[in-house]
């Protein structure tokens, strides 16, 4: 594995923790503000991905944004998304909890992610 390669992944894990954080530090933020969770909940949710395609552009990847950059990232978001769904649902109609459908969908969820981002979405031109 070149250089290259291992800076981009531990680059992309750290974002992504990073993004987790900016997503539920809004969220407990908006809370303690006395927001209702539903919108606290949407509104750390965005923030966090906007965090995260800001930083996976500028640091993991390197990658100047354009407007087809972010549509491309947000499809890969919906993919996960329905992805994340599908194996928490699977997980349900098997074991009778998200859970364990949701801790699998994670290192599905970051590969798509990390590749889709290398290859498609910040590929250089």
């Amino acid at each position: 594995m070149t250089t290259m390669w291992r800076r981009q992944i531990f680059s992309y894990l750290s974002v992504g923790v990073l993004s987790a954080i900016v997503d539920i530090g809004t969220l407990q933020l908006l809370r303690s503000q006395g927001l209702n969770d539903t919108l606290a909940v949407s509104i750390g949710f965005f923030v966090g991905l906007l965090f995260n395609y800001t930083c996976q552009r500028s640091f993991t990847f390197r990658s100047r944004h354009t407007m087809l950059s972010l549509l491309r990232y947000l499809s890969v978001v919906a993919l996960n998304y329905l992805l994340t769904l599908a194996c928490t649902y699977l997980s349900i109609v098997l074991l009778d909890s998200p859970l364990p459908g949701k801790i699998a969908s994670l290192p599905m969820v970051a590969l798509v992610g990390f590749f889709t981002g290398k290859y498609w979405i910040f590929a250089a031109k």
